[in-house]
């Protein structure tokens, strides 16, 4: 059993449940808040131990550590499978 909406000529819909699932389609505007361990500002959205951070106005993602493309970051070198390791300089 849901409770909510059924999808209408638009496609969005809206549901709940039973088990606490819930599902929609549509578009979310929002320019504070928290969803899930995101924290969402006006031009930030960023996790809340801050290891990844997206800004749209610096149009920059920060991360202290992780992986993108084959790279793996800390925070003072890349590495690669494929290369040696790049020091990083923080300044």
């Amino acid at each position: 059993m849901a409770i909510g909406t059924t999808p209408s000529e638009s496609g969005r819909e809206f549901r709940i449940n039973w088990n606490g699932d819930g599902h929609f389609s549509g578009v979310i505007n929002a320019y504070a808040g928290k969803i899930g361990g995101w924290n969402i500002t006006e031009n930030t959205l960023y996790s809340d131990n801050r290891n990844v951070i997206l800004n749209s106005l610096a149009g920059s993602i920060a991360a202290n550590k992780g992986k993108l493309g084959g790279w793996r970051l800390d925070s003072t070198k890349l590495t690669s499978d494929y290369t040696t390791s790049i020091l990083l300089d923080p300044f």
